[in-house]
């Protein structure tokens, strides 16, 4: 399943209903799209628009479509939890002890990642881990 399918974009809409209704979660996945809704709480408005979450919104000056935004970060936690990419990792790790915020390193390796995944996408193609994790050490690398 792809973390920017229909399915997912059901379920985020899903765990944001039971956030705003105090619903309990259900599992490490719901818990874990919670844990990244969290950190942007500017979205909160946007899941009750159901599949229209998963189109653009001007939200602070910036155009931000928040269900690929979303998906994006928990495809990087996903990453991280599963630690893989291990190199990929490492590049995390190693910009966190630079006193990088965590938020931001994410956001920055999610662009790479998202990058590369539309990329290949639009061809029919798979996935380059290998320019994935060239490109990732390129920023520490500088």
């Amino acid at each position: 399943m792809s973390a920017f399918g229909k399915e997912n974009q059901i379920k985020f809409v899903k765990v944001a209903e039971k956030i705003k209704g105090k619903i309990p979660l259900e599992g490490d996945d719901e818990n874990l799209i919670a844990t990244v809704m969290f950190q942007h709480p500017e979205f909160d408005p946007i899941w009750e628009l159901g599949e229209l979450s998963a189109a653009p919104h001007e939200i602070n000056g910036d155009v931000v479509n928040p269900f690929v935004h979303t998906a994006l970060h928990l495809s990087m936690e996903k990453q991280i939890g599963n630690n893989d990419p291990e190199e990929v990792i490492e590049v995390i790790q190693q910009m966190l002890k630079e006193g990088n915020d965590r938020h931001e390193v994410i956001h920055k390796i999610g662009g790479i990642y998202a990058a590369i995944y539309f990329n290949t996408f639009r061809k029919g193609q798979l996935f380059e881990d290998i320019s994935y994790i060239e490109l990732v050490r390129n920023l520490i690398q500088k």
